[in-house]
């Protein structure tokens, strides 16, 4: 009688452990199990085994879980569970669902691991998919070395390796992260995407491709933009990024130019650009003699470029400070350049000086007409100097 009252309360006593594991403040509510089944063994301890089991609890702020097993193996150190499936129902919040092949959840921890199909998701819409899934409850870790998908909002992000702290919703990529949205790529060798504010940091060849989309009637360009570390910051109405910022071996391409440099910023609305630390543009230019395309490089401290009016594509971009223009023939320098995309032209002042062939000219202003090659340089040293250069035809 003494040893089946010893067994008895090991089995009453593993059953709360199991138990407390998913609420430490929870109140035991319901339980049903088609089969039971218990063992005793000197070096294992104690083994009950239950068949097509529910657990239904809630804890005192009316948090309500749900447990369902096709099989579950108790022990006075663990719990094994197969084919089984957790809802939790938050206070407030859209219940979460969780499925797997396996669950392996420690008594004296509360660590579990989940194995085989693991999915979590929730209506908010959030989803959560991986072969492997490690919980530490104490730190509301939950990890995988695997391959994940994780679906948030209208956010998909891919990679192998991640770490979710389930307090805050943040989220780590460790390798190979790509994140799509409906207008934009990210992609690096890791990504952190942090819940609130919305923002992610991707680093290690990072890339952003941003689809123009239509702007009212007329299509928008993209652009791509590549670097060290790019941050993108999410507008929280809409939830498609409206700024990033970008560090390190910057490179911005577009159909018709190229700009890098040491650090840029991008803001979505208005449509504006900024570069700094060896900052250079390199614009393609149509050559109407030869039909072919010559590039206009400007090189500067900084570069600022702004949208036209509606923003379908950077009508205005300005230079400063130390400005260099090289083009095929000619070498132009300033203080302050202005390129403007539907003039086709480029306006240099502040000391500004035209280098061609052997001849040095300087003047108030130097006008550059990119696509037709031509120049006007105005206010020599008398601030009255007018000049024209057009290049002979062939």
């Amino acid at each position: 009688m003494k040893i089946f009252s010893k067994v008895l309360k090991i089995l009453v006593l593993a059953a709360i452990i199991s138990y407390l594991f998913w609420f430490s403040s929870g109140m035991f509510a319901d339980k049903t199990a088609s089969n039971h089944k218990t063992e005793v063994g000197k070096k294992s301890g104690l083994k009950s085994k239950m068949e097509n089991i529910t657990i239904t609890e809630k804890n005192k702020d009316g948090e309500l879980l749900q447990v369902r097993a096709v099989e579950a193996q108790i022990s006075d150190r663990h719990v094994e569970l197969s084919k089984l499936e957790v809802v939790f129902h938050p206070s407030g919040q859209p219940p979460i669902n969780l499925t797997s092949e396996t669950g392996f959840l420690q008594n004296k921890t509360n660590d579990a691991v989940f194995s085989g199909n693991v999915v979590v998701k929730s209506e908010r819409p959030f989803q959560l998919e991986s072969e492997r899934f490690d919980w530490a409850s104490e730190l509301k870790l939950l990890t995988t070395s695997e391959k994940v998908t994780l679906v948030r909002d209208d956010l998909t992000v891919l990679g192998k390796g991640m770490i979710m702290n389930l307090k805050t919703e943040d989220v780590v990529v460790l390798e190979s992260v790509r994140a799509t949205s409906s207008l934009s790529t990210i992609t690096g060798n890791r990504g952190e995407f942090f819940n609130s504010p919305k923002k992610a940091v991707v680093t290690g060849n990072a890339k952003v491709l941003q689809k123009g989309g239509k702007r009212g009637d007329k299509p928008a360009e993209d652009v791509e933009i590549n670097s060290d570390e790019i941050q993108a910051f999410a507008d929280e109405g809409s939830k498609e990024m409206d700024r990033v910022t970008a560090k390190g071996n910057v490179v911005i391409v577009t159909e018709d130019r190229t700009v890098t440099g040491d650090y840029g910023e991008f803001f979505k609305s208005p449509k504006k650009m900024f570069v700094s630390g060896n900052a250079m543009i390199v614009q393609k230019v149509e050559n109407k003699g030869s039909k072919g395309v010559d590039e206009v490089h400007i090189n500067s401290d900084e570069i600022e470029a702004l949208s036209g009016e509606g923003g379908e594509e950077l009508e205005k971009v300005t230079a400063r400070g130390n400005v260099i223009i090289v083009t095929e023939k000619r070498r132009i320098t300033g203080d302050v350049t202005e390129l403007f995309s539907k003039e086709k032209k480029v306006v240099v002042s502040g000391n500004a000086t035209l280098k061609e062939d052997e001849d040095d000219i300087k003047g108030e202003k130097i006008i550059y007409f990119y696509d037709k090659d031509d120049i006007i340089i105005s206010g020599g040293s008398g601030k009255r100097a007018k000049m024209l250069l057009t290049p002979q035809k062939q």
